[in-house]
């Protein structure tokens, strides 16, 4: 049987506080990481792009078909699509989208209205997210 003081005390896995299991370093060395985390608008120009011509094309195959099968499988697709939306949203939010802040918040706000994300409110959890992470409040 434990005792109350054994009861209080609780160790780092019982808090939820848990290390990450590897390092980034151990996949990617530091120049690698830089080139990865180089600004490139024009990318994220065409990434925003190419989601919503993606959904409009599955909508426009899911109507010329007529058919559930193909419907169900134009559904799925743009599911991912959204959800690729989200993550544009998320490096927004970082301003990972332009170069200029305010040139960002207003591609991230364009990217997160149609799918329903206020990125004022995403922006405050997500970053509270950073500040806790790997720990029990994360």
């Amino acid at each position: 049987m434990k005792t109350i003081k054994q009861q209080t005390e609780m160790n780092e896995s019982e808090k939820g506080n848990v290390k990450p299991q590897f390092s980034s370093r151990e996949y990617v060395d530091i120049a690698q990481l830089r080139k990865l985390s180089e600004l490139n608008p024009l990318r994220s120009f065409a990434d925003i792009i190419f989601q919503y011509a993606a959904i409009a094309c599955a909508i426009t195959i899911s109507v010329y078909c007529n058919n559930l099968l193909v419907t169900v499988l134009c559904m799925i697709f743009c599911g991912a699509r959204v959800y690729a939306m989200g993550m544009l949203v998320h490096e927004g939010l970082h301003f990972r989208l332009a170069r200029n802040k305010r040139a960002n918040e207003i591609i991230t706000k364009l990217i997160a209205w149609p799918i329903f994300i206020n990125p004022a409110v995403f922006r405050k959890n997500h970053l509270e997210h950073h500040s806790h992470l790997h720990t029990h409040d994360d």
